[in-house]
């Protein structure tokens, strides 16, 4: 309709109509709309029709046919890789390799949920073997884990003074240290209760359950903790390990 029944092209009523009306409805986030509306505007603008070749990435892969013959587009397009690369969305060609990490992290992290712990358990005695496991790593984890630090104690042992800015930094990371503690004894006592039927399981306490069967590190501390790739197992050791260091201080 607006390319029949107009004089001209209607660019910007195409692009409302295919961002905001037919695709946007489906985009719930303010900022994918915008990144979409963005991306459109490659494909509704004057150049597609004004240039004789126009590219829709920095390479030549990607570029408008000049024809009006429905063969000519389908062929076209069967020439396209198979994989859109990165380039077509603006994006760098190094996106592709964040995209592959979460590809392989996610299929490890299918396969370790997956793979055959005990020898022929049935459905109720696997999901009772895995209860068990989360249980005893969660309550060797809260055994081993010390107390909160004592943020007044420390600051009247290590006043912050002109001459001493490092007490000031070390009552910040002793504070910081409290927050992760914190984080990781809630979830873990919750973990717990969960389990035993003592509350519901929300969706973040079911991410600490499948880490701590895949042995990862979950998310939920990580946005607490400083950073760190270590599997769960390491990353507890080098956790206390750090917090032994403020207690030699």
């Amino acid at each position: 309709m607006f390319l029949d029944e107009y004089e001209g092209i209607q660019y910007e009523a195409l692009r409302y109509l295919t961002g905001e009306c037919n695709y946007g409805g489906r985009v719930t986030d303010e900022w994918d709309r915008r990144t979409l509306n963005t991306i459109l505007a490659k494909f509704y603008c004057t150049d597609i029709v004004e240039k004789d070749v126009y590219y829709l990435s920095p390479s030549d892969v990607y570029y408008v046919p000049r024809g009006k013959e429905h063969d000519l587009f389908l062929n076209y397009t069967c020439t396209l890789p198979f994989i859109t690369h990165p380039e077509v969305f603006g994006m760098h060609e190094n996106a592709d390799i964040r995209k592959d990490q979460q590809e392989a992290e996610q299929l490890f992290n299918s396969m370790l949920l997956t793979q055959d712990r005990t020898d022929a358990l049935s459905a109720d005695s696997f999901e009772k073997f895995s209860d068990e496991v989360v249980l005893e790593v969660s309550a060797d984890i809260l055994q081993k884990l010390p107390k909160n630090y004592d943020l007044d104690v420390a600051l009247e042992k290590y006043p912050m003074l002109y001459n001493q800015s490092m007490n000031n930094v070390l009552v910040q990371e002793m504070g910081r240290f409290n927050v992760l503690l914190t984080c990781i004894r809630n979830s873990l006592i919750n973990v717990q209760k969960a389990i035993k039927g003592l509350m519901v399981m929300p969706l973040e306490l079911e991410e600490v359950v499948t880490s701590i069967l895949t042995g990862k590190t979950p998310s939920v501390w990580m946005k607490q903790s400083y950073p760190s790739l270590k599997p769960l197992g390491s990353y507890i050791s080098d956790f206390l390990a750090r917090l032994d260091f403020f207690q030699v201080l």
